[in-house]
Formats: C-alpha cells, sequence, structure tokens
C-alpha cells in the first residue's frame, strides 16, 4: 500500500543544503529555489552561532560570491535578519 497525498515540492522558503566545511568555524551555505541564501557559521570554541543574508551585506551577493566571500561576510542573529 502507498502514501497518498504526499508531496514532493518543496515548502515555501525552504532551505537547501549546498556546502558545508566542517572546521572551526564550521560554515554551512543554504539556498532557496528561488536564490535566496543564507550561509551559518558557528564558533565550536565559543558555541556562537552566527547567520548571513543578502540582507546585512553591504555589498550584493548571489549564492556562490557570498559563498566564496564566507569569511568576510558580516555576520549577525537570526532575529536581525530580512527575508529569510
Amino acid at each position: 500500500m502507498g502514501v497518498s497525498a504526499v508531496s514532493t515540492r518543496p515548502l515555501p522558503n525552504e532551505y537547501f543544503i549546498n556546502d558545508v566545511i566542517n572546521a572551526n568555524p564550521l560554515y554551512i551555505g543554504k539556498v532557496q529555489e528561488n536564490g535566496i541564501w543564507l550561509i551559518v557559521k558557528y564558533d565550536q570554541t565559543g558555541g556562537s552561532m552566527t547567520y548571513a543574508n543578502q540582507s546585512n551585506q553591504v555589498s550584493s551577493y548571489d549564492y556562490s560570491s557570498a559563498w566564496a566571500a564566507r569569511a568576510s561576510l558580516t555576520y549577525g542573529q537570526f532575529q536581525t535578519l530580512q527575508n529569510v
């Protein structure tokens, strides 16, 4: 017997993990279908998690350029971001 009424479509605003750098800090790069990106930075020593997306950057980035510049992005607390 199969499962009915199961959708394989992503949820609205669902992020997909594209990249992970497993070091200290740990970086996780995520992107939505529409190109909105989010990079999570976790400082394993201090135990703090901060976030970067287009809303807290001075320059405009697409996902691939933001991922390449991840070490120099501006990070902040999740609640300070817009359009997540």
